[in-house]
């Protein structure tokens, strides 16, 4: 959550989240190695790395931080990122991804570098249809989990999963599951489970509000590594809901 939160704070730009800040003007990390073989706001050396932006979005998707998902995946749309740069400035195809875009620290900022040639597009589609969407292939079956700002709701999708057909529609950020079978799934063990029952129990909602009960299962999903969950509890200890107020 801090790792985000930091890409956030010193990253996070117009046009993309640029590489590092600040952008290095001595032989670092070495002197045959150095980044300042590229000037300020360029390449290695705090650009918008575009390819990578795609990860910063299924982060924020795991941490169920959708208004920061969606900023990270509409500011990088190529038609997006060349009106706020100008299209002088940016030059390339509004309509195909870039390597990487010159960054703030650049006299060049909203250059973009290299277009056609990066694993953008492909990570992007991931990106949005399987975690904003939250549509993904399991062993088990399709799990639908979506991740999306108020803006994109309602949503409807089409998904062709194992010879069917399905028509998905996306009314809110939850699983379509009773209370019921969340109880079952988290008594399984299931860390989604217990985290979505958790949620359950702290709005109330479908069920008697308890936030003891919610910070019980916020628990359980977190100790197995859920970024939601460890996102949930760590605001119950902050405001003190459910558990004495630790900061």
């Amino acid at each position: 959550i801090l790792a985000m939160d930091n890409v956030k704070k010193y990253l996070d730009t117009d046009l993309g989240i640029k590489k590092i800040e600040p952008a290095m003007t001595t032989d670092y990390p070495t002197k045959e190695g150095a980044l300042t073989c590229y000037n300020k706001g360029c390449g290695e050396n705090g650009s918008v790395f575009c390819h990578a932006n795609t990860w910063a979005i299924i982060a924020e998707c795991m941490l169920g931080r959708a208004e920061n998902a969606y900023k990270y995946y509409h500011q990088l749309l190529p038609m997006i990122a060349q009106a706020k740069a100008g299209e002088w400035r940016y030059k390339a195809e509004p309509y195909v991804y870039a390597s990487n875009i010159f960054g703030p620290e650049s006299d060049k900022f909203g250059l973009a570098n290299v277009s056609w040639l990066t694993g953008t597009a492909a990570w992007m589609y991931v990106a949005v249809t399987q975690y904003m969407f939250g549509i993904r292939a399991r062993w088990d079956g399709l799990e639908i989990d979506p991740c999306l700002p108020d803006e994109m709701l309602p949503a409807k999708v089409t998904r062709v999963f194992r010879g069917k057909k399905y028509e998905i529609n996306i009314e809110k950020n939850e699983k379509a599951q009773t209370v019921e079978q969340l109880c079952m799934a988290a008594n399984l063990g299931n860390a989604n489970a217990q985290n979505l029952l958790g949620r359950r129990y702290f709005k109330g909602d479908g069920i008697e509000l308890n936030q003891a009960e919610a910070v019980k299962w916020f628990r359980k999903a977190a100790a197995q590594r859920s970024a939601r969950a460890q996102c949930d509890l760590g605001h119950c200890y902050a405001n003190g809901y459910g558990v004495p107020r630790n900061r």
